[in-house]
């Protein structure tokens, strides 16, 4: 039975939960006119890539813009999805020059992907005016179901903070992926990795929509240009932001409109930031020569257009090549 939960008004998004004995029993929808984000929670071990395709199937047709993959055997999954969808003989709508991102997560909890799912699932550009509801599946599980129903029914995580770290303790920053120059993964899924590792990061659905904006181009930055949450990390992306994206000086000066931000600066501590600023300096320069060397300035604000696309991928198109911390060997 679908279930509407309280609007999120940090997404403009009605949300819905549905959960489903089988995938065979997804019934016809009653959303909003449009197009909504999808998160599927399913255990697809035993089932075959018909089944898989069916639900699949019936989702794109019914409008589906994102899906968000979760639960045992969900990279099959995503990789059905991504081959459905990119079918230029499909009869799901999807045009030319759009795609569906999809995402899977199965290294990590169900509560992280729903954060995930409710504060990151941003469409492709062509479905971002149209994509107006966040459904969220739970096929065979009344316990997920009843976990995605309470996360729904509170959709504004708490306030976090966004002080740099110097790396996580839980999770070492030289196991992340999309630090590898060569990391195959999409730009959407390093940005789940990116969150999933940085908890302590300040959630953009707590802030006006204009400084979200900012602040997701600035993370979806971290991750194409490789760059951890650290002091070396931040002062790296500030420096790529001024000289190797389309925000350029005139959009990094617009984080400091935001009390947040200043507050962030104040957190860590102004002299902590100038020693690491001086300890960078041979990376800053690396970053300097390199920006010089980008066949294109990377879209800062237009980084959604590019959230299906291989990072690897992406880096050869722009010629970005990520500098290393040497430290960390």
């Amino acid at each position: 039975m679908l279930r509407e939960h309280p609007f999120d008004p940090s997404t403009e998004r009605r949300l819905f939960s549905l959960a489903i004995p089988s995938a065979d029993a997804l019934p016809r929808l009653a959303l909003p006119p449009g197009n909504f984000a999808c998160l599927l929670a399913w255990d697809a071990r035993d089932e075959s890539a018909e089944t898989i395709s069916g639900i699949v199937a019936s989702l794109l047709r019914q409008g589906a813009s994102y899906f968000v993959c979760w639960g045992p055997d969900c990279e099959r999954v995503h990789d059905i999805i991504d081959e459905m969808a990119s079918r230029p003989e499909s009869d799901f709508g999807v045009p030319e020059e759009a795609c569906i991102v999809t995402t899977w997560h199965a290294s990590e909890p169900l509560s992280e992907t729903l954060w995930f799912f409710l504060v990151a699932s941003r469409p492709d550009g062509h479905y971002q005016q149209s994509t107006h509801a966040a459904l969220a599946i739970a096929v065979g599980s009344p316990s997920w179901a009843a976990e995605i129903g309470e996360a729904l029914d509170h959709p504004r995580p708490p306030q976090r903070s966004r002080e740099p770290s110097d790396g996580g303790e839980d999770m070492p920053a030289t196991s992340l992926s999309y630090l590898d120059q060569d990391c195959t993964a999409s730009l959407a899924e390093g940005i789940a990795e990116y969150y999933a590792h940085n908890a302590a990061l300040l959630d953009p659905s707590n802030l006006p929509l204009d400084a979200a904006e900012l602040f997701c181009q600035h993370d979806a930055g971290h991750v194409v240009f490789g760059c951890d949450t650290s002091l070396r990390g931040e002062t790296l992306i500030d420096t790529w932001t001024l000289f190797g994206t389309t925000a350029g000086l005139r959009g990094y000066l617009e984080y400091f409109r935001y009390p947040q931000v200043n507050q962030i600066f104040a957190n860590a501590g102004y002299w902590r930031i100038a020693l690491e600023v001086v300890r960078s300096l041979p990376d800053v320069f690396r970053v300097l020569v390199r920006s010089r060397q980008l066949s294109a300035k990377w879209p800062w604000r237009d980084y959604e257009r590019h959230l299906a696309r291989s990072l690897s991928e992406i880096r050869r198109e722009f010629n970005i090549r990520v500098v290393e911390d040497r430290t960390r060997r």
